[in-house]
């Protein structure tokens, strides 16, 4: 009910579009296949190669074995960085610091996610996650009151710990398991003055839906969309008309 609510300023710090896989993708361990670095940089035009390493401890009976294994990351960035598409044997994921729409996230999955599984015909990701996290930050009035912007359904313990003097932290984690997408959801203060007590009005809405399991590039198409629609039904259910018109207007 809410596919057509686009705002003008939002809330959003940071949204992550990421697929992991059960094992490197032969494809992903050395070079770039060229379709796939072609994709990228046409969303993505900086380049940035990054090296890593990883380290495995083996526990037998006889002994015990560490070994350490180097492999590519492949970074792609935005012209401003604004966002970043990750590209490694084992993940690929787009992260974005600046956002626009749903669909522009979904339309440069599509072109690299694309391009990578018409190189890899059989691949199948093990895991899809979609998360978008909100920091509401309001100049003005006294820390904990946020009724006028957040549903009172979150604001719970803000009726019950009432003195800001002494509360340096105040965060919620629910999680729902649903038929087809999961979703972990945290909001509330986490304080950017921690462990300092809290003295300005931020508030967390952070939803993550997540499948777990076997996708091939359909279901995993479809998955997104699930968590998208879970994700944006959540989030207006969790705000109020007054923080609606806020962002409509760039206010706050």
């Amino acid at each position: 009910m809410y596919e057509k609510v686009c705002y003008d300023n939002s809330f959003l710090k940071m949204v992550v579009l990421r697929i992991d896989f059960p094992s490197a993708v032969p494809s992903l361990t050395n070079d770039l296949p060229v379709k796939l670095a072609n994709a990228a940089l046409n969303r993505f035009p900086i380049q940035e190669p990054l090296k890593t390493l990883s380290h495995e401890l083996m526990l037998s009976p006889e002994k015990i074995e560490h070994r350490q294994s180097e492999a590519i990351e492949w970074q792609f960035h935005g012209r401003d960085r604004e966002k970043t598409l990750t590209i490694a044997p084992t993940v690929m994921l787009i992260k974005r610091n600046r956002y626009s729409t749903y669909e522009e996230l979904k339309d440069e999955f599509d072109s690299v996610a694309g391009a990578l599984f018409a190189q890899e015909p059989e691949l199948e990701a093990s895991r899809m996650g979609l998360r978008y996290v909100n920091r509401i930050e309001i100049e003005d009035g006294e820390p904990l009151r946020w009724s006028k912007y957040i549903n009172d359904n979150l604001l719970g313990l803000f009726d019950h710990f009432t003195d800001p003097r002494v509360l340096t932290r105040v965060m919620h984690v629910v999680e729902m398991k649903n038929e087809q997408v999961n979703v972990k959801f945290q909001f509330g203060m986490p304080n950017p003055d921690f462990p300092s007590a809290i003295r300005r009005r931020h508030f967390v809405l952070d939803l993550d839906g997540y499948v777990q399991g076997p996708q091939g590039l359909d279901e995993l198409n479809a998955n997104i969309e699930e968590a998208h629609a879970r994700i944006q039904n959540l989030f207006e259910e969790s705000i109020t008309k007054d923080l609606r018109e806020a962002m409509r207007h760039g206010e706050g």
